[in-house]
Parts: structure tokens; C-alpha cells; sequence
């Protein structure tokens, strides 16, 4: 069967001419170009002038002849431009920011959209109706956003909408003047002015004829280009669509086409009617097995040269599948043409930039003074970096185990035998010149090294040589800039972002072998045996767009692509890519997982419920299950023994006999309740729970800055309406104070959602003290103080029990023991018994309080009062336990609580497993144990 792209030449062929040279042939992709040429070129018996032939891109960017920026420099030049509206915006804060709205400006500008239109501010219900005319469908689209605001009281998060809505248009102006100054421009506004040129009707032809072939949606500029080209009989377009489709006005795939049929309409196939085709659907047990099961496949074509492997090609709907495709080739198939770009985020060479990054950003907040063993561990492990010197660098590693080390100085490093190799990486730069030296001193030390020892495989070795070229190339662009408030962190921040999603060119295959492609490469190519993987909802189709200031309603109404587009697209490539197939392999993981993976595509079920029951026999469609060799071994029971050794590091540990008294503490206790073999992780090993790195207000960091806030504030307080006023005034500057003791950054420099939730903890603090001004008169007795408690257990020795809290007060004679909760707590109800409090985790807000009324049992009264303040609940004041009587209460517990402890510290009573498996959820330990 014939390919479209042999169709298309072929056809030009006819026409006889003996020069194609005042011919373009214009296709979606330069994929297309390059086979059309290899088939055209077969046509040719005696020497020609062949057409010209361009991809659709290219040839717009011939019309304009103006220099298309990249995406960097003109996210450097928008920023330029806004910071006339915020000029204590920074590069960083702008810089996410930047990237949505230079996609915005490439949509309006590719679909011919008024900028100024589209961004105009028209929350005024009387403007709306007066700005739109008509009562289609799109200006009610329009009219529906804009009536959501209320004109006279937008709420907040409107009201920051349309200010920042309020200036785009005259950055969208400015943004283009700025360009236009410099001598460069976009992609988008190259399309932009060749279709208004077309429209007017002052678009210089370069060309005789000009040949569209392979497109299915156009883009409203395209439209604009194709239109005038063929009402001036200067076009032919070519399409490449099935009856099967086009001719279903409930099939998506033919959506575009039914709808812009208006140009000239060439070339409506019925394959799918006519020719028998086999369609195999084979479901894996596991998403790593894919590779595997495709690797066996391929050999088995290729052994028993059951399919021309010149005309078969591995599509790939997830780049994520194409490392363990490349793992799992057989070795026959070495020669294979990729054709996608390998994904640098990926590799080795991407690690190693992240990890020097993430080393210099914690050796920066430390001061310079020492590295973080937890930064530096992962970059030891990094193949690129543990080649050099593997033997004594797993010597290192086990010294720092053993030796318990959390920090390095750089000198403890250089003078370790073991790491003197690769002392260079920790060698970190205190200037932007010494940064740029720093990265390329690395990058070249580390590829001379690999390339002469050939440790490494050569794909990495490859892509840790493109690492400079991408390096060098973003440091052109930032040095090309203004920006000399940018720091080394943010730079480099900047860089590991920028090459993340950096697209790395394999060596080029033959074209005579298997093809090897992501599912948008294949536009226009044609197989006869198709091998399709990673087809789940969410691979194919790929998500739509999600990131844009432009709402869904305005896209709608100024007819800017949307997820129906969007699906449409996707369905009409598919479809397209199985018309002329012969065999087809759709593979798929089955695997449901808690990200929900393991639904198949809906194409899948298409083909099941919608194309059998047309096709008839002309459709073999076939099931298979291939399961997984994959095995995970059966958890093993895990019971470790107190020796006299662990009961002495307990008692040296929580004795009250100690200089430096350390109690256990309420989590202490908590978690040796909840899981004994968790505590002796935890608290004998003294195995650290993962503690993250982070630039954000996470939800540990969030309750330490209210907590911290609340205690600077309240201590040494006299509670009076007068004194609670001035508190509630200095709580802005007292949260901020928290902040950058906490992420080591002022709170105006906060970015992204750091800065929302430091709005929510300013107005928690507030809301927390006029609760307080109301509640007046009472007492505080405490805020954040620890207490201390001695107990003495049955082997006749004393330990200490300690707990930190939050808030005592006194109010009309009661006593109120108060812990504050930023996430949920239950309380225990009066109808549960103590009992409850150890057998269900959900009361771990109740257990603490019953653990600080023991510290406290000498004073407790029956007026003593336990509760929470849920910060959730902020406007509920404090929530106290509904329970009959609190002395009972407390005794019960505290005989529960010396029971455990004696149990703790009973050499019999082994550290054992939780039984209750669900408690194991979230443990960090849980890899150790297999659960």
C-alpha cells in the first residue's frame, strides 16, 4: 500500500514538469520533509530541479526573514518589559511566570487574536454588553467569565486577577516594541505578520505554487495564509483523511476537518472500509515490563524476519518508556533510527549539574562552613562522579556511616585519600565569573576522564559532552543580559530548570532500519507494522495545556485552542497513524497504581466498542496478558532483641541523673505506641527520618514559623486589650522574622506559594489574639514552655519524660492545658475510653494532651481543662475534650503510660512490627522492613 508521502510525490511527479524549482512543498514536520525528498528523488530518472520543500515553521520564517529569538532571551526581554509595572519584581519570581505568559502571547499571536481585546478589563456588566454585539455563542462565552465578578466588591484573589489582567496588554505592546527595537521577534509573530500580509494581500510569493500536505488543524494564521494562497490559485492542499472518521460526525478525529472543509478538499481515503488490518491489544502487568516485553518482540521480528523491520516503527506515547526501550534492544537492532530527542533531565550529565546545585545551595545557607552529608552522599553515589575512584569512595561512604558524620569541611574532603579525585566538585564558586568556570573546569574534567577510561556507557558519555554546549549556551544568553542582581543560586537555579527539558539529538540512524518515535513525530509517516507503547489515559492523548493566565470561557470566546482542540488533535493522529497499517501492537500497563495509572487509552476502547462493531471482518482485533517476571519477595518478620547494650543506651539516654536532661518526649512515646520497631529506628539506631531540603513552607516548616511567632509574641506579656493590640500590629513583622530564620529568606522575597502562606500564618497570628482580646480577662501561665517530669519504673531506676507546650492558660478558674493544630486533629470523644487512645492513630492530638496532663498530674484539677486550637478552625476558639471526668481520665492514662515504658525498658519485651498494617503507610522505615 502505498504511503501518503509516496501518494504526494507521485502526484507532483504527474504533473510533468521538467522544473520543480518554483515548487514548495510544505508539510507539518521536518520529518516529513526529509522522507518526502527520499521518495521524490526516486521519481527521478534524468537530472531536474526539485521543489523546495519546507516544514511549515520554516517556511513562515523564510517569508519574514527576521531573527526568531529563543525562548530564554525572550523571557529575559519580557521581564525587561514588566518590570515598568513591578519594578521589585526579580528575575526568579518572574521567571515561571514569564514562561505562561510568552505562551499566551504565542497562542494570541499564531490565532490572530486582538491582544488588547482579549485582556481588556470588562468586569463592568454595562461595558460587556456594550463591547459585544452580537449574541453568538463566543460573546457568551466572554459575557459568562466576566459576569463572575461582582463590579463593586471583587473578592481578593479577583481582584489581584484584574490588576495583573490590567497590564498585559501594554506588556504585550511593549514586549513586541522591544523586539522590534532589537531586530528580532518570535515565532508566533512571524506567523502573525505573514497572515495579515495574506489578508491585505501584500504577501510576497516566492514561489509558483505552493503544495500544503499532511496538515489537519490549522492554526487561525495558517487559515489566513492557506485561504488567500488558494482564492489566488497559488495552493493545493493535500489531506490526508479517512471516510471511517470524517464521515462520523460523533468521531473527534474528524472534527477539524468537517469544520474547515472550506479550502480546496483533496484526497478522503476509505482504507479502514477496504483493506483487512490485524490489531493486537496486549495489556502488561507492569509499567518496567513494557521495555522488556518490545525488546523480546523486535528480536523476534528480526530473528525470524517476520515483518520488514525497514517498514515497522516503535511509537512511544510516554518519552518516559524510551530509556528501558533503549535498554531492553537487542543487539541486532543497534542501528536503530531515533528519531526523538532523548529527554537531558534524564541522564547522568542532568544529575550531576542538579546535585552541585542542590550541594552549593545548603553549603550557601550553612555559611560556607561545611557540606550536608545528605547532599553530598547522593553525589558520591552518581555513577559520572563514583567511576572515578569507586572502591575508595565506597570506603569514604562506609566511614561516614560508621562515624555517624552529618557535615564535611571542604579540608576533611581533600585530605581523605579516598576522595582527593573528586575534591574538584567541592571546590564550589564565590563569584558569577568563578561559576561559569567552575561548571566548565567540572563538565570537561569529567568527560576527559570517562572518554579515556570508558567506564561509562556511551550514550551517558554522549550526553555528558551536550552538557557544555547546553551550558555554554544558557550562559550566552544570561550574559547577554541586564541582570546584575542575578546570584550564582539563582543562576544556577535557573540553569538546572532551562536544560531539564532540553531535547538531546541521537547519532542518526539508517532510515532503511526500525524507526524509533514519539507519537506527534510520526504526523504524516507511514507504517506497515506499528508497534505502539505507554497507550494509558494520560500518555494518549498527552494532557492539554494546562498552564495560562486565559481562562477556559475567553479561549472559548476567542476561539484559542482549548482540550477540545486539543483531543481532537490527538484523535485524528491516531487514527491517521493506523489507516494504513497492516499489523498494529497497542501496549498498555494494567497496573492500576495510586496514581491511577493502568487505565488504558480511550482509543483502545474506541477500537473495541466503536471500530469492530463497523469494521466487521476487515478488523482482526486480538487480546493478550503479558505478566510480569517481575517478583517482590514476602515481607519478613523483623523482631530485634534488647541486649544489655540497647537497654543501657536507653537508660544513658532518658536517666533524669543526666547533666543535659533529655526526656522522652509525647512523639517519643507516640511512636513507640504505634510501632516499637519504628522507635528503635528512630531513637536507637538514631536511622533519621527524611528530613527534605526545602525552599518551601511545607507543612513542618508552617507550624514551626506560627509556633515560633506565638511564643516571640506572648512571652513576658501582660494580657490587656491595650498589650494585645500592639502584639496584633507587630505580627506581620514578627512571621517574617520566623520566615527567614526558617528558609533563610526575608519574607518580600518570598516566591510562588510561600508567599500565600505567609499571608495564612499573618492572619492565623492575628485571628488567634483578637480570639484572645475577646476571651479577655484571663491568665497566660505558660506559652511554649517545656516541662519536665521524673518516673520511676519497675527495675527501681528513674527515667525523665519531657514535652514542649503550646499554650496554659486560666480562665474563670479553670485551667486549660492547650497544643496548637495547623492540620487535623480528633479529639476523643466522652463515649470512647482511654483505651482507644493507643488501639486508633487518629487520636494522636488527644494522646499528646493526656501525655502533657501527666507531666502536669500534680496540679491537674477537676476543673483542668485539655484542648486544641484547631488553626483550621481558627474562629472556633479552643476546642476542649468532652470527657466526664479528667482526674480518671488522666490516672487511667498515666497507668497505661507507665505500663508502656516499663515495657520499653523490659529486656524481654523485644522491639516488634506494628500489627496494624496500615500504620505502615507512611512510615519512612517501611522499605526496611518490606511492608
Amino acid at each position: 500500500m502505498e504511503s501518503f508521502i509516496q501518494k504526494v510525490a507521485g502526484h507532483l511527479w504527474e504533473e510533468g514538469r521538467n522544473d520543480y524549482s518554483n515548487l514548495c512543498v510544505v508539510f507539518p514536520t521536518k520529518r516529513a520533509c526529509l522522507a518526502f525528498r527520499a521518495q521524490f528523488s526516486k521519481k527521478i530518472d534524468n537530472p531536474v530541479w526539485g521543489p523546495e520543500v519546507l516544514a511549515i515553521n520554516d517556511l513562515i520564517e523564510q517569508w519574514e526573514d527576521v531573527e526568531v529569538a529563543d525562548e530564554l532571551n525572550l523571557i529575559f526581554e519580557l521581564y525587561h518589559c514588566i518590570l515598568k509595572y513591578d519594578p521589585e519584581l526579580s528575575f526568579e519570581q518572574f521567571y515561571n511566570r514569564g514562561k505562561i505568559l510568552l505562551s499566551d502571547f504565542e497562542e494570541v499571536d499564531k490565532n490572530i487574536v486582538d491582544a488588547q481585546a482579549l485582556f481588556k478589563n470588562l468586569y463592568d456588566l454595562k461595558e460587556i454588553d456594550s463591547f459585544f454585539y452580537e449574541d453568538d455563542e463566543q460573546s457568551e462565552a466572554i459575557r459568562t467569565f466576566w459576569k463572575s465578578f461582582t463590579p463593586n466588591n471583587p473578592t481578593e484573589l479577583q481582584q489581584r486577577f484584574l490588576d495583573f489582567w490590567k497590564i498585559i496588554p501594554k506588556l504585550y505592546d511593549d514586549f513586541n516594541q522591544a523586539l522590534k527595537e532589537k531586530g528580532v521577534t518570535t515565532s508566533a509573530k512571524c506567523y502573525r505578520n505573514i497572515a495579515e500580509q495574506a489578508k491585505n494581500k501584500k504577501l510576497k510569493l516566492h514561489y509558483d505554487k505552493y503544495v500544503f500536505a499532511g496538515f489537519y488543524a490549522f492554526l487561525d494564521s495558517e487559515l489566513m495564509i492557506t485561504d488567500y494562497l488558494v482564492k489566488e490559485k497559488k495552493a493545493e492542499l493535500l489531506w490526508d483523511t479517512d471516510a471511517y472518521y470524517v464521515d462520523d460526525e460523533y468521531q473527534e478525529a474528524g472534527l477539524k476537518i468537517r469544520k474547515n472543509n472550506n479550502n480546496s478538499y483533496n484526497w478522503k481515503f476509505n482504507y479502514f472500509h477496504e483493506e483487512k488490518r490485524d490489531i493486537k491489544i496486549t495489556a502488561v502487568s507492569h509499567a518496567r515490563a513494557q521495555a522488556s516485553y518490545v525488546g523480546t518482540l523486535l528480536e523476534s521480528y528480526n530473528k525470524n524476519k517476520t515483518y520488514n523491520l525497514q517498514k515497522t516503527a516503535v511509537v512511544l506515547c510516554d518519552e518516559n518508556s524510551l530509556s528501558p526501550l533503549l535498554y531492553s534492544l537487542p543487539a541486532s537492532l543497534n542501528n536503530a533510527n531515533i528519531t526523538m530527542g532523548y529527554p537531558f533531565g534524564k541522564s547522568l550529565a542532568y544529575d550531576l549539574i542538579f546535585l552541585l546545585y542542590k550541594l552549593y545551595y545548603d553549603y550557601n545557607k550553612n555559611e560556607g562552613k561545611s557540606f550536608y552529608y545528605k547532599n553530598v552522599i547522593p553525589l558520591l553515589k552518581l555513577p559520572i562522579v563514583n567511576l572515578f575512584n569507586a572502591d575508595g569512595i565506597s570506603h569514604a561512604l562506609n566511614g561516614l556511616e560508621k562515624n555517624n558524620v552529618t557535615h564535611l569541611s571542604i579540608k576533611s574532603i581533600k585530605e581523605n585519600n579516598n576522595l582527593s579525585r573528586i575534591a574538584f566538585l567541592f571546590e564550589l564558586p564565590s563569584s558569577i565569573d568563578e561559576f561559569w568556570t567552575y561548571l566548565d573546569k567540572t563538565l570537561k574534567h569529567c568527560q576527559a576522564y570517562h572518554k579515556e577510561e570508558a567506564k561509562l556507557n556511551k550514550q551517558e558519555l554522549s550526553l555528558l559532552q551536550s552538557a557544555g554546549y547546553l551550558v555554554n549556551e544558557f550562559k550566552q544568553s544570561v550574559s547577554n543580559q541586564n541582570l546584575s542582581n542575578l546570584s550564582i543560586e539563582i543562576i544556577w537555579k535557573l540553569l538546572v530548570q532551562q536544560i531539564k527539558n532540553a531535547k538531546i539529538p541521537f547519532d542518526k540512524g539508517s532510515a532503511e532500519t526500525l524507526q524509533i518515535m514519539g507519537f506527534l513525530e510520526s504526523r504524516v509517516l507511514d507504517f506497515d507494522h506499528l508497534i505502539i507503547m505507554s497507550a494509558n489515559e494520560n500518555s494518549l492523548p498527552a494532557p492539554p495545556k494546562t498552564q495560562s493566565f486565559i481562562p477556559y470561557s475567553l479561549r472559548k470566546g476567542y476561539k484559542l485552542p482549548t482540550f477540545e482542540d486539543h483531543d481532537s488533535i490527538y484523535a485524528y493522529h491516531f487514527y491517521r497513524l493506523l489507516q494504513r497499517a497492516k499489523t498494529t501492537e497497542i501496549i498498555y500497563n494494567a497496573t492500576v497504581d495510586e496514581m491511577g495509572q493502568g487505565e488504558p487509552s480511550r482509543y483502545i476502547l474506541q477500537l473495541e466498542y466503536e471500530m469492530k462493531q463497523v469494521l466487521g471482518d476487515k478488523l482482526n482485533l486480538t487480546h493478550q496478558l503479558i505478566k510480569s517476571e517481575l517478583h517482590t519477595p514476602a515481607p519478613r518478620e523483623i523482631r530485634v532483641e534488647k541486649t544489655d547494650a540497647v537497654i543501657q543506651k536507653l537508660y544513658e539516654k532518658y536517666q533524669s541523673s543526666n547533666e543535659d536532661p533529655k526526656g522522652i518526649s509525647a512523639t517519643a512515646f507516640e511512636k513507640y505506641t504505634s510501632c516499637s520497631l519504628r522507635f528503635y529506628f528512630n531513637y536507637v539506631l538514631r536511622i533519621k527520618e527524611p528530613e527534605e531540603i526545602s525552599e518551601d513552607l511545607d507543612a513542618s516548616a508552617f507550624g514551626n514559623v506560627f509556633h515560633d511567632s506565638m511564643e516571640e509574641l506572648y512571652k513576658n506579656t501582660d494580657f490587656t486589650k491595650e498589650a494585645l493590640d500592639k502584639l496584633e500590629k507587630l505580627a506581620e513583622i514578627t512571621v517574617d522574622k520566623q520566615i527567614e530564620l526558617t528558609l533563610k529568606v526575608s519574607g518580600n522575597k518570598l516566591e510562588g506559594k510561600n508567599i500565600l502562606l505567609r499571608e495564612v500564618i499573618i492572619e492565623l497570628v492575628k485571628k488567634v489574639i483578637q480570639n484572645d482580646k475577646a476571651e479577655l480577662p484571663f491568665k497566660l501561665i505558660s506559652t511554649e514552655k517545656k516541662y519536665f517530669k521524673k518516673l520511676k519504673l519497675n527495675s527501681g531506676k528513674t527515667i525523665l519524660l519531657e514535652g514542649k507546650i503550646d499554650r496554659i492558660d486560666e480562665k474563670n478558674g479553670n485551667t486549660r492545658i492547650v497544643d496548637y493544630k495547623t492540620g487535623k486533629a480528633e479529639l476523643l470523644s466522652g463515649k470512647k475510653k482511654i483505651e482507644d487512645l493507643f488501639e486508633d492513630s487518629k487520636y494522636k492530638a488527644s494522646m499528646q494532651l493526656y501525655f502533657y496532663a501527666t507531666l502536669l498530674d500534680q496540679e491537674i484539677k477537676d476543673t483542668t481543662q485539655l484542648g486544641v486550637y484547631k488553626l483550621q478552625e481558627v474562629n472556633s476558639g479552643v476546642k476542649v475534650l468532652n470527657r466526664p471526668n479528667i482526674l480518671e481520665d488522666v490516672a487511667e492514662y498515666k497507668t497505661r503510660l507507665e505500663s508502656e515504658l516499663n515495657d520499653l525498658f523490659d529486656p524481654d519485651i523485644p522491639f516488634e512490627q506494628t500489627k496494624e498494617i496500615k500504620r505502615c503507610e507512611y512510615c519512612p522505615y517501611k522499605t526496611i522492613c518490606s511492608r
